[in-house]
């Protein structure tokens, strides 16, 4: 991340700009964070394709413009926000028309009431996002359950260096905590660690039935083995 990570608020509301503003700005400004308040209608538009952000934090519902046409034009391939992550707060009864565009424009969705670890994880990942490389490898998963530890195998849908999306029937409540063993194609020992469940997938939107989920911890030089791994394949396509 550069010194000075630009972050743009969006609100058609006043009111709602502020509340989000003083809800992330103690936690923007803790990574060095410029924070930018957006201007509304086709300029806004306008902006978001023509400058990059390191992330785009909308309030909800958005009016002006419609969040459709926001999608569209942060989305857009020429944009220079294409592959900006953005998330959306709001009040929870909101919150559920914002759903379909999860996974197609909408990276995190956020009560505007959340606990502030639930803010300031879901900044520092969206502002740590890495490239993510489409790959099927086997993984065995000890999951923390209420009551239990559920031990089964299951296999990878695409990996990161902070995260992953994993394929399965089972499914695991966000902030499902279990620990993890894969080996990537080509290595000889597992990287080990520790993750969380993000959330769970939409199959009929998404393709894939599982869930994603973060890294949390890596044991010994796992996390550097990862990434040493990633940016050979993703270099080689």
């Amino acid at each position: 991340m550069s010194d000075l990570t630009r972050v743009l608020i969006v609100a058609s509301d006043r009111a709602l700009q502020d509340a989000i503003h003083r809800r992330v700005s103690p936690v923007l400004m803790g990574y060095d964070c410029e924070i930018f308040r957006a201007p509304e209608g086709t300029a806004l538009l306008e902006l978001v394709q023509a400058r990059k952000f390191g992330l785009i934090i909308v309030g909800h519902p958005m009016e002006r413009p419609p969040l459709n046409d926001l999608l569209r034009s942060v989305r857009w391939a020429e944009s220079a926000c294409h592959g900006t992550p953005l998330v959306v707060f709001g009040e929870v009864a909101e919150l559920a028309t914002v759903e379909l565009h999860r996974g197609r424009g909408v990276n995190r969705i956020v009560p505007l009431d959340a606990p502030d670890a639930v803010v300031q994880r879901t900044i520092a990942d969206l502002l740590a996002v890495a490239p993510r490389l489409a790959l099927k490898t086997m993984l065995r998963l000890e999951m923390f359950l209420d009551s239990a530890t559920e031990k089964r195998v299951a296999q990878t849908d695409n990996l990161s260096a902070s995260g992953m999306l994993v394929q399965g029937r089972s499914r695991y409540d966000e902030g499902t905590a279990f620990r993890f063993e894969f080996t990537p194609p080509g290595e000889l020992r597992p990287i080990k660690g520790t993750g969380e469940v993000v959330r769970r997938t939409t199959p009929a939107r998404e393709g894939v039935e599982g869930f994603a989920a973060r890294f949390a911890e890596f044991e010994a030089d796992g996390h550097d083995r990862l990434r040493r791994f990633l940016e050979a394949q993703i270099s080689s396509r």
